[in-house]
């Protein structure tokens, strides 16, 4: 389904970017009654967080599994605003499989306030020595209790750093903070900047009870970002043209005249919002010292793995594996409210995976398998019926120390053109909060100079 914007030669605002980022300043500015128009190069709404349709399934499968924390209020307002919020299942514990073959979890408990809701499951942790526990609180509470605008130096810091100077063990290390901190800031502890690990902490942590719940989409993302999105367009309207590819901009006295398709279409528009992967924005801007700054920040890759089996193993919803090459789990039989009836269904995250992109995909399954049986020894019974392997070079940026100087506001230095995306200045890591959060912003602006 698609709106077309054939024969069409001028309108108000045009959103370039479809993605998270695109959709939220789209629905704002509609909601707000300003004549919007969204131009997308995909067949598919979405951008980072999309689904493909698998022929041998016949089931709409996710690139990769994406979540939200319960701390993520811009995400949740767009999901209201398109109405899929109750798309997503919320839960308060974190299971972990632990390297002696149990599983503990760490669970939220909304009667404690911040920062303490994790406390009575990490002294439940027995897998730890009671020192090692008290360690890891610790190192929480220095995390909770540090204002990191006032801290010095935190911006510069390399987390593992922070970490072995303020005692946190190899062990402590390995089962706690690797996997938290890889799978939500998608990088490595020996590269991740300290300062975005207080902000996390801080926000999931010292909120609201509910801020560190974690949300998983019932439904593919295709129906949280795509149809829900056509469905709202019928209402307002909002043209949306796909298979829209974006060939020029043109620049005249320091602002946007009009753009050009690579169809020859060429609108003319009074604001443009430009909600495209900074890698592609450096194409179409001609400002040098702007992306300059952009080519600064860096890339981090996720690789999701994607498993049909003729038999069940697994009874948990989802599974954090410390120590394991399959960082997460996810049952997408019980993750999904019309899941697979025939096959099972198993999705597979790992983050930070630069160091998989040279292996092939048969290397990686291999290891995946080796990591399941190890976990679920009866999966060893089960028969691999079919496998998907996506890997996400450009997942997203990457949140090295400094990464704040190099980072832009939504204003360009034209006049009549923003940026929005995740990689924006918004405090966010590269998450879909960020990139929600940097799509209201632009709008937002937008409407003020109204």
């Amino acid at each position: 389904m698609m709106s077309s914007i054939m024969g069409k030669e001028k309108t108000e605002i045009v959103v370039i970017g479809g993605g998270v980022a695109g959709i939220a300043a789209a629905v704002q500015l509609a909601q707000s009654g300003r004549a919007v128009t969204v131009l997308e190069s995909r067949k598919m709404l979405g951008g980072r967080a999309y689904s493909f349709y698998d022929e041998t399934t016949q089931q709409w499968v996710d690139n990769c599994q994406h979540i939200l924390m319960g701390c993520c209020q811009e995400l949740r307002k767009l999901y209201r605003m398109i109405g899929v919020e109750d798309k997503i299942r919320w839960y308060n514990q974190y299971p972990f499989f632990l390297p002696n073959g149990k599983i503990c979890e760490l669970k939220a408990r909304d009667s404690l306030p911040a920062p303490f809701v994790l406390l009575p499951s990490i002294l439940k942790f027995d897998y730890l020595t009671w020192k090692e526990r008290i360690i890891f609180i610790q190192g929480i509470s220095e995390i909770m209790t540090t204002d990191e605008t006032l801290a010095e130096g935190l911006d510069k810091l390399i987390f593992l750093d922070w970490l072995k100077s303020h005692g946190q063990t190899e062990r402590i290390i390995r089962i706690f903070w690797e996997p938290i901190i890889v799978s939500a800031l998608n990088e490595s502890l020996d590269r991740v900047s300290t300062v975005y690990v207080f902000r996390l902490f801080k926000t999931a942590f010292m909120g609201r009870p509910d801020d560190s719940s974690m949300g998983i989409p019932s439904v593919p993302l295709k129906e949280i970002y795509h149809d829900s999105v056509f469905r709202f367009a019928k209402r307002y309207p909002l043209p949306i043209s796909l298979d829209s590819y974006l060939e020029n901009i043109e620049f005249e006295n320091n602002r946007i005249q009009a753009v050009t398709l690579r169809n020859g279409i060429r609108l003319e528009t009074e604001q443009v919002i430009l909600a495209l992967p900074y890698q592609q924005v450096i194409k179409y801007l001609p400002d040098v010292d702007f992306n300059s700054k952009l080519m600064q920040l860096g890339e981090s890759a996720i690789v999701g793995i994607h498993l049909w089996f003729d038999q069940e193993f697994m009874k948990e919803e989802y599974l954090s594996v410390p120590e394991g090459f399959c960082q997460w789990i996810f049952n997408k039989n019980k993750n999904f409210l019309n899941p697979s009836q025939r096959l099972f269904n198993l999705s597979v995250v790992i983050s930070a995976a630069q160091d998989l992109l040279n292996q092939s995909q048969e290397e990686i399954l291999k290891q995946v398998i080796q990591d399941l049986n190890r976990i679920f020894p009866e999966s060893q019974k089960a028969k691999l019926v079919h496998w998907r392997i996506l890997k996400e070079h450009k997942a997203t940026f990457s949140i090295q120390p400094g990464i704040d100087h190099h980072r832009p506001l939504n204003q360009t230095p034209y006049r009549n053109l923003w940026v929005a995306g995740d990689y924006t200045k918004t405090g966010w890591p590269s998450t879909m909060e960020s990139a929600a959060l940097s799509g209201f912003s632009a709008a937002q602006q937008i409407l003020q100079r109204y």
